[in-house]
């Protein structure tokens, strides 16, 4: 058994099908474009429906749980922790000047609020307590679902 090289599965799939792929394989496999997913399953009268994982605030960042808080393992760019200044490797000790002991204690916090308030969060980097504010914004995780439908295209 061996593999196809990528070059050939363009020539490999015209001859097969009789569809030249070309200019698909290169926007969504050479290229960067996503798959049109949602076309594509609904003509299988498949539904593509996406929420948020979380209906809480975010931080936008990774984190474990360390001694005495929790740690920023981490920091997603341009999120609501890396604009007001927080980075990677930061022990997170409060937040609103309640005590983030786990990361449980910070899902908590981080639910009695809304996305877009203000918080104050302490940090200890290098030994230093540092102070940020920091704006929360509506978590950009998602949650997937496929329903099907009855209303396959062909």
């Amino acid at each position: 058994p061996q593999g196809v090289p990528e070059p050939a599965m363009q020539g490999l799939i015209l001859e097969a099908t009789g569809v030249d792929v070309a200019d698909f394989l290169a926007r969504h496999v050479d290229g960067r474009a996503d798959v049109p997913l949602e076309t594509a399953l609904a003509r299988l009268g498949i539904v593509l429906e996406s929420h948020p994982a979380h209906p809480h605030p975010t931080l936008d960042v990774r984190t474990r749980n360390d001694v005495g808080g929790v740690r920023l393992s981490t920091v997603y760019e341009q999120g609501p922790a890396h604009r007001a200044g927080l980075s990677a490797g930061d022990l997170l000790i409060a937040l609103d000047g309640l005590q983030v002991g786990d990361e449980a204690a910070l899902a908590r916090l981080l639910a009695s609020h809304r996305p877009g308030d203000r918080v104050v969060a302490h940090v200890f980097r290098r030994d230093e307590l540092r102070r940020y504010r920091v704006r929360l914004a509506k978590d950009r995780a998602l949650k997937h679902q496929l329903r099907r439908t009855d209303t396959a295209r062909p």
